[in-house]
């Protein structure tokens, strides 16, 4: 993954030329497949987290609960993944422009305070796609179960 090594070489670059060396943070690299239908993630997802007995909370929304992805007859759905302090530890989206629609998640995780609150907060143009995000990080969570 081109992006993944650009991040690693760009931080190796800082620790080569600085004054103090920093590890590379891979807390949210996102990753893509650019199929039909565009895949898109970052974080933990839901297994990994039931796994290790972690507390999160979920919910999913669908493209076409939006005025612009029910006119596109667009298949497709976000599932946004929380703390119970409403930090954002994973998301995942599949369908049309997932990577590109996904991109806001990777922001607010690792520009913003990492919570809903960045999402939630900021104007969304309306008909568009990216209300998918906005509303999947809005509204009821369903809190998720740990194994064991």
């Amino acid at each position: 993954m081109k992006y993944g090594a650009n991040h690693e070489a760009q931080t190796t670059a800082l620790n080569m030329f600085g004054d103090d060396l920093v590890p590379v943070d891979y807390a949210a690299v996102p990753w893509a497949v650019f199929a039909s239908s565009e895949v898109a993630g970052v974080g933990a997802t839901e297994d990994e987290l039931r796994d290790e007995g972690r507390e999160y909370a979920t919910r999913t929304y669908r493209y076409n609960q939006t005025d612009r992805g029910d006119a596109m007859h667009a298949d497709g759905f976000l599932k946004a993944i929380i703390d119970r302090n409403g930090t954002i530890i994973g998301c995942h989206i599949v369908g049309p422009d997932a990577a590109t629609l996904f991109q806001e998640v990777v922001v607010a995780m690792k520009a913003g305070s990492g919570t809903v609150q960045d999402i939630r907060g900021s104007i969304h143009i309306h008909p568009a796609l990216s209300e998918v995000v906005q509303r999947g990080f809005s509204g009821q969570f369903t809190h998720g179960r740990s194994r064991g």
